[in-house]
């Protein structure tokens, strides 16, 4: 007797195929899937412990629990107390296995994107005082953190179309500057009347929130990739592009304003330390990119995996090597170029295919840092800081910038015929996230506004200015936090569903790729695809 699985199945499948079976009417829930959803996973779950050992959800649940038992055992070797059940380490990686698994569950169950069960693990640990870390460990997640944005920017650069790119480059500059000088200059207007900021502390708390999250963006539009939604018209190009170059100027901008802000003395060598930046990295993506093209052969052996580690070594090089050195700004911009100048040669000599297998790796790789990136997000958002009296004049700023960078977003996109209304309404809605840039940079102002009431104290200078910054910094790191709680589930929500329903795909390639894409991976693995029983099983 074959047997039975729970499904949620639209109501016009069901009425375009009235021979299928459909669950009884009492387990039916056609208006929210959950249910149906969660039954189908209990369904899976059986039969893959009465098929045991070749269960594909057993096997899918073995594997990474056994890999990780090794770990932690490897880690008890080398380690000793340090990575005892009770200690901070242990505590550490068991929050980043909880965000994938919360990521997998609402992903599985309410087909919502996976970084927000990951953000909620991480708020959740934060606020509950589950992970209290020490100095050490603060350096380590400091680390984990640019090696993320590398992969991520890594990734951004291989994905981009030089073609497209050339055709959309007065678009793309358009696009990375207008809406965020629009958005810029709402918030020094609105957090001068609502939240008594000075304008230049308004400057610096609009440059903190007008960086998109790459972290939350491009993620998003890797899978629209996968799926060729909107590929034909290079929106994935050109929404990836001009978020990473609206990034790259923010975060310049952001530290020339906090030095003017801080500097007690000449701001000559913070005004042009910050462009020196950027053309360092610039330059080091060219060359490093140009050499990368060339090496290794072409008929070297494991060549995909010599062009991997080789792109991801360069990249961290540039993140790491770009603070030693005070180019703070190099790094990102670095990790691009790199990518881009890189692939760009492959796909020249080559053909696509050579660029699609270099990216399966990083995915693999996105698939481990995934949890680790969004759950460290989260455990920065310490929900201490939000002031009751002001979080209702702190959202209204937030939402209001977000209309006036949406509307300009449109009006700029209206000046040319590319795009129907559509696609200018989803290109214009895929500016919301906010989460990784305003992490990293709402706390940065406070640090460095307590550090000099300090000095100020101990020197006993006598004056309250030094208590005025500190709260002004408290302002601005709570409109920060207040950002990311609003826009960066909701940004990759919206991303998710407005795709679907405002993209047209894009015709398949001829070219030999080996199988489907597979979008639940989170960037579009290419693997055959086997007769199944149900719904997928895969973290």
């Amino acid at each position: 007797m074959p047997s039975v699985r729970f499904e949620y199945t639209p109501p016009d499948a069901e009425r375009a195929n009235p021979s299928r079976w459909r669950c009884p009417s009492w387990l039916r829930c056609p208006r929210c899937p959950c249910f149906a959803r969660l039954l189908g996973v209990l369904q899976d779950c059986a039969d893959g412990f009465g098929a045991w050992p070749s269960g594909r959800w057993v096997s899918s649940v073995l594997c990474p629990a056994v890999l990780l038992l090794q770990l932690w055992a490897l880690a008890y070797c080398f380690l000793g107390a340090q990575a005892n059940v009770d200690g901070q380490l242990f505590h550490l990686v068991g929050m980043f296995v909880c965000a994938k698994l919360a990521g997998w569950m609402v992903r599985r169950l309410a087909d919502i994107p996976a970084l927000v069960g990951m953000l909620i693990i991480g708020v959740a640990v934060k606020n509950t005082g589950a992970l209290e870390l020490d100095v050490e460990y603060l350096d380590l997640i400091a680390n984990l953190r640019k090696v993320a944005l590398a992969i991520i920017m890594l990734q951004a650069g291989l994905g981009l179309d030089p073609a497209a790119l050339r055709s959309l480059s007065l678009l793309v500059m358009g696009l990375a500057l207008v809406p965020a000088i629009v958005e810029v200059g709402a918030i020094v207007v609105l957090s001068y009347l609502l939240l008594d900021l000075p304008w230049l502390w308004g400057l610096l708390l609009g440059l903190v929130l007008a960086a998109v999250a790459p972290s939350v963006v491009m993620p998003c539009f890797v899978q629209l990739r996968a799926q060729r939604l909107g590929v034909d018209k290079g929106i994935d190009t050109l929404v990836i592009a001009a978020a990473s170059f609206d990034d790259v100027i923010a975060i310049s901008l952001y530290g020339l304003v906090h030095g003017l802000i801080f500097s007690e003395g000449s701001s000559v060598e913070e005004i042009v330390q910050h462009p020196l930046g950027l053309v360092f990295g610039i330059l080091y993506g060219v060359v490093l990119g140009k050499a990368l093209q060339l090496v290794p052969m072409r008929d070297a052996k494991h060549l995909p995996l010599w062009r991997f580690v080789l792109v991801l070594c360069g990249g961290l090089v540039v993140m790491f090597g770009s603070d030693a050195l005070g180019f703070h700004e190099a790094g990102s911009v670095g990790c691009i170029t790199t990518a881009l100048i890189a692939a760009a040669g492959w796909r020249t000599r080559e053909c696509p295919l050579a660029v699609r297998q270099v990216e399966q790796m990083f995915e693999m790789l996105w698939f481990v840092f995934e949890p680790i990136m969004f759950s460290l997000i989260g455990a920065d958002i310490n929900t201490t800081v939000l002031d009751g009296g002001m979080v209702g004049l702190a959202v209204g700023c937030i939402l209001i910038s977000l209309l006036f960078r949406t509307i300009s977003t449109w009006v700029l996109l209206l000046a040319g015929k590319r795009f129907n209304w559509k696609e200018r309404l989803f290109v214009a809605m895929a500016w919301l996230p906010k989460a990784d840039v305003q992490a990293a940079l709402g706390p940065l102002a406070l640090d460095t506004a307590r550090h000099m009431a300090e000095a100020r104290a101990a020197g006993a200078a006598g004056s309250s200015d030094g208590l005025e910054d500190v709260d002004r910094a408290n302002t601005v790191l709570l409109v920060a936090v207040l950002s990311i709680l609003l826009t960066a589930p909701a940004g990759s929500a919206i991303i998710a569903t407005l795709s679907r329903r405002l993209l047209t795909p894009a015709p398949a390639p001829d070219s030999a790729t080996g199988g489907d894409v597979d979008p639940e991976r989170g960037g579009g693995f290419i693997r055959e695809t086997p007769a199944s029983n149900g719904p997928s099983d895969r973290f």
